[in-house]
């Protein structure tokens, strides 16, 4: 049980030597997006020749190379491990953005299916893009034939259309099934279990969603998913509220109203362990220091008062 954390340390630990080798001797930007998948650890670094390449390491300065490929793909994003392999986004020539994947063994990403045919891919390079994956596959967003959700096995017979018409946004994988906010017609947190059409609508919105301000604050503890609502009520004020889910519409309420304790200032995001929910959170009285939540009104408060009075000790 064990095995996988301990190789993601070596690796990541071993990397630091590889990645200042790079850096120092090759390319002048900081690697990124870091993934591991099989036995090595990608990530995304550009060089002279190729802007947002893909990169491996096995974590030796000699296993540090970038992965070439006859479709000379550049500006890689969305990098995900799905059964050992690695999923990612990037763009060719003749192709535009694609999904591809790529296994330890393999030299050379491999095009999943060509949804896009043609030179404009799946996306265009200003648009967000978003991934994940359950036990079924990899689901992802793509926009050419206005916004969709699709899922893939690896496959190419296996990459099917899951949502159509559904502008997906901030995934969140929860006991095996996908949790996203949907931003265009009858917005709201849905999810999907990946088949084709499944699509339950967990809390409805009843105002145009604020979107930049979920895209962090979700998470999970075994029993409850967290999230911020975040809605204007009939004016310019602005109302912010924790709640929680089961998964099931019934079994979504609200735990507290965080207009007295603001959700925080900078640090707009939340970290969870098997029972409780823990961030960032904001009063006039203490400042910023970090808040816990087990799911319930009483049990959502200030952990500790780490800077005394109201100057934030802005825990990170």
């Amino acid at each position: 049980m064990r095995l996988i954390p301990t190789l993601i340390i070596i690796l990541v630990s071993n990397f630091v030597v590889a990645q200042e080798i790079i850096h120092s001797a090759i390319v002048p930007w900081q690697p990124n997006r870091l993934t591991v998948s099989g036995s090595s650890l990608y990530f995304v670094s550009s060089d002279d020749n190729v802007s947002n390449g893909l990169w491996q390491t096995d974590g030796s300065e000699s296993g540090t190379f970038k992965v070439e490929s006859n479709f000379g793909i550049s500006e890689v994003r969305s990098l995900i491990d799905f059964n050992d392999n690695l999923f990612f986004v990037g763009y060719a020539d003749g192709y535009g953005l694609e999904l591809w994947k790529k296994s330890d063994s393999s030299q050379s990403p491999t095009l999943i299916k060509e949804l896009n045919p043609g030179p404009n891919g799946i996306i265009s390079n200003n648009e967000n893009h978003f991934i994940s994956s359950i036990s079924r596959g990899v689901i992802f967003t793509s926009t050419f034939n206005g916004p969709q959700v699709w899922i893939t096995d690896g496959t190419e017979n296996g990459t099917v259309l899951v949502l159509d018409n559904c502008e997906a946004a901030y995934f969140y994988e929860w006991k095996d099934e996908l949790y996203f906010y949907q931003t265009n017609s009858n917005p709201g947190l849905y999810k999907t279990d990946g088949t084709p059409g499944n699509k339950i609508l967990i809390k409805a919105d009843v105002s145009p969603l604020i979107i930049d301000n979920f895209y962090q604050a979700i998470s999970a503890t075994d029993s409850n998913l967290f999230f911020i609502y975040e809605y204007y009520d009939g004016g310019s004020s602005l109302n912010m509220e924790l709640w929680k889910s089961d998964g099931s519409s019934t079994g979504t309420q609200k735990v507290i109203n965080l207009e007295e304790r603001q959700f925080g200032r900078t640090q707009r995001r939340f970290w969870t362990n098997d029972t409780h929910l823990f961030f960032v959170g904001y009063q006039e009285s203490t400042g910023e220091e970090p808040w816990i939540s087990d799911g319930t009104t009483a049990g959502t408060k200030i952990l500790k008062d780490i800077s005394s009075g109201n100057r934030s000790s802005s825990p990170r």
